[in-house]
């Protein structure tokens, strides 16, 4: 599974194709920065390949520092690439 910051999503710069990508797969909100004040993110609700084409394309189009993260197989998160 993968997730998203909503601190990065929620940048002006993502504009309106971020929620067009993102929406139809949002799913639950994750602590994965513990303590840090925008370490929360949405999951995306889909396959991993899928996971990652949208993760590529906003990093390409919108935002090249967005911060994503996969569950690790214990249950935490780490950055993903």
């Amino acid at each position: 599974m993968y997730a998203i910051s909503i601190s990065d999503l929620s940048h002006q710069s993502m504009g309106i194709g971020a929620s067009v990508l993102v929406a139809p797969v949002t799913g639950d909100i994750v602590d994965v920065e513990h303590g840090a004040v925008d370490g929360q993110a949405v999951t995306l609700k889909c396959d991993d390949d899928r996971a990652e084409a949208i993760i590529e394309v906003l990093r390409t189009y919108k935002m090249p520092t967005l911060r994503a993260y996969k569950q690790g197989p214990k249950g935490g998160w780490v950055a993903y690439k």
